[in-house]
């Protein structure tokens, strides 16, 4: 289920382009990813990534930020910075 969801986030591909996963069908996964959401399951194994990168000096976006078209980047640096996690590094 997870290798199925991280194809499709990753890859940027369509839930129904999904290869084929032994026992995982396109209606399942949706219905997973959706619940995961819910539970706010996410932060959890982003975190896990981040400090392992982290550890080894390696690079990864940390927080992506959408703003509105004309709004200055001045203003939507706070919220930017005040997202950013405390991760663990060399």
């Amino acid at each position: 289920m997870f290798t199925a969801i991280a194809n499709v986030l990753t890859s940027g591909c369509a839930r129904r382009s999904l290869p084929g996963e032994p026992g995982v069908s396109v209606p399942t996964a949706h219905r997973r990813f959706t619940a995961w959401n819910r539970a706010a399951l996410w932060p959890w194994p982003q975190r896990a990534v981040l400090d392992e990168l982290g550890a080894r000096g390696q690079m990864l976006p940390l927080v992506v930020v959408v703003s509105a078209a004309n709004l200055h980047d001045g203003q939507a640096l706070k919220p930017l910075l005040m997202a950013l996690p405390a991760i663990r590094s060399r």
